[in-house]
């Protein structure tokens, strides 16, 4: 009986660390939020939300500062970068 029960938690600790590393976070990224140019805007990602952290969040790299920041999903940066990559209606 304890070799099964061992056997039985090395499998179930096989599988979170395997979920884990899917992921690859345990909480979330953004702890402040920026209001940011759009123009000083190089790239972004977006991080939608997880077991970890349930809200979406939104990083970007700038162009002129090797640093990344999270924008508020309803800046007007984010808005701007949307409406770009949707393209003309």
């Amino acid at each position: 009986n304890f070799i099964k029960l061992f056997i039985l938690l090395l499998i179930i600790c096989l599988l979170y660390t395997t979920a884990y590393k899917m992921d690859g976070r345990q909480r979330c990224l953004c702890k402040n939020l920026y209001e940011v140019k759009p123009w000083k805007i190089k790239a972004w990602e977006v991080h939608h939300p997880s077991p970890y952290c349930d809200v979406i969040e939104i990083v970007v790299s700038l162009k002129y500062r090797k640093k990344k920041v999270c924008l508020h999903p309803k800046s007007e940066a984010w808005k701007a970068i949307m409406q770009k990559e949707s393209g003309p209606i």
